[in-house]
């Protein structure tokens, strides 16, 4: 048994969604700063001292691969201060739109998540840059590198108007893949 906890670092994406509930923020580029976070994982380790369960921290967005392997890289040394005293085991998750994607960040993603989430629709092109752009064939291409690299994920989809009718199209391009995924 453990906890899990969706941590929303920034609403800043570098998509621009239609169906998106975040629209009018994603171009906000604050974040959650490290003091913040210090705090909530003191108050986490304070709570689950006495009964250490599993935690399993999701970073969302917004894009939360808009954030630099530095950031994460100072929250995971956040985390093995506080959780690491008192055997508190954790893991980290990201779910991620995968649109821009480093060579460098493959090899991170694969070192530092043990769940790595991809948000892709396939049909309807409602998931598009900031110009208005389909982004599907970039996050197609972004995934086969994934794959091609050994990097293990799971996808999601979100159903809508366009996806609906498609349900068994969208599960065979994951079947044939043999990706896990999630409407």
């Amino acid at each position: 048994m453990g906890v899990q906890w969706v941590i929303k670092l920034s609403k800043l994406c570098n998509l621009r969604c239609q169906y998106c509930y975040e629209f009018p923020s994603l171009g906000d580029p604050q974040r959650m700063e490290l003091t913040n976070i210090d705090t909530f994982f003191r108050h986490v380790a304070d709570f689950y001292h006495n009964a250490p369960q599993k935690m399993d921290f999701v970073w969302h967005g917004g894009e939360p691969l808009l954030h630099k392997p530095s950031f994460y890289e100072q929250i995971f040394k956040l985390q093995q201060r506080y959780f690491d005293p008192v055997n508190i085991p954790f893991k980290n998750s990201v779910q991620t739109n995968l649109f821009a994607l480093r060579p460098e960040t493959i090899e991170f993603l694969r070192e530092n998540f043990e769940n790595i989430g991809v948000s892709v629709d396939l049909f309807g092109d409602l998931r598009v840059d900031i110009a208005g752009r389909p982004s599907q064939h970039k996050v197609l291409e972004n995934m086969q590198r994934m794959l091609d690299a050994g990097v293990r994920f799971g996808c999601i989809t979100v159903l809508h108007r366009f996806t609906a009718p498609r349900v068994e199209a969208i599960f065979e391009f994951f079947y044939e893949l043999g990706i896990s995924f999630r409407l």
